[in-house]
């Protein structure tokens, strides 16, 4: 389902504000949204007084730092015998991180590898 775009959330409140004894049903079908969405915006705009969309719950993938990154693969790139754990120590992580760039790293080689090389015997014929 289309998100409402936030000028139309913004009509939607001056409607509801402005016009006594409308129902969600009439709000919803003369601003062409269902009413369960009328009904979120008016809900959305009473508590939190906003039409801006509030920000997601739970955690965000990935590092935050994109540097500590780097060097994991680095570490895995220059120490292939190091353990998953002590990359983990050097550069204070977690060793699901590791892991997890270990695993990336490993998808980048496997598709590196599977390019074409070129033939540099057909150039030589002259």
């Amino acid at each position: 389902m289309p998100r409402i775009s936030k000028e139309k959330r913004k009509l939607i409140v001056h409607k509801w504000c402005s016009e006594d004894g409308l129902s969600l049903r009439q709000l919803g079908k003369s601003m062409n949204v269902s009413v369960n969405g009328a009904k979120k915006v008016i809900k959305k705009f009473c508590e939190h007084n906003t039409l801006e969309d509030m920000p997601k719950p739970g955690r965000t993938e990935g590092s935050v730092n994109p540097e500590v990154n780097k060097k994991i693969v680095t570490l895995l790139k220059k120490n292939c015998s190091m353990s998953t754990r002590e990359i983990a120590d050097r550069v204070h992580v977690n060793v699901s991180t590791v892991q997890k760039n270990q695993t990336e790293a490993q998808h980048e080689n496997i598709q590196e590898t599977e390019k074409p090389k070129k033939n540099r015997n057909a150039i030589k014929m002259s």
